[in-house]
């Protein structure tokens, strides 16, 4: 879907440019607060929203600080 955007975009002559994150946390070892087994994975904050959280390491996603924390526990949403 990512890639059908940008060639719309292109087609129409738009300038859409890939969304910007402010932090970008891999390899993280994710407790989530839902009662599940902990997992290694990424978190992706955009201002000051979570905007993703999973398993997946985002290796093409661009953000302005990009920490890897493998080794230590990432609890993200636990407060508001």
């Amino acid at each position: 879907m990512k890639f059908f955007a940008a060639g719309f975009c292109l087609l129409l002559g738009w300038g859409c440019a890939e969304p910007q994150y402010s932090v970008l946390i891999r390899n993280a070892t994710i407790v989530d607060g839902t009662g599940s087994r902990p997992y290694i994975g990424s978190v992706l904050i955009g201002a000051d929203t979570i905007a993703y959280v999973g398993a997946d390491p985002l290796k093409n996603v661009r953000a302005d600080t990009v920490i890897d924390a493998a080794g230590r526990v990432v609890s993200p949403g636990f407060i508001d």
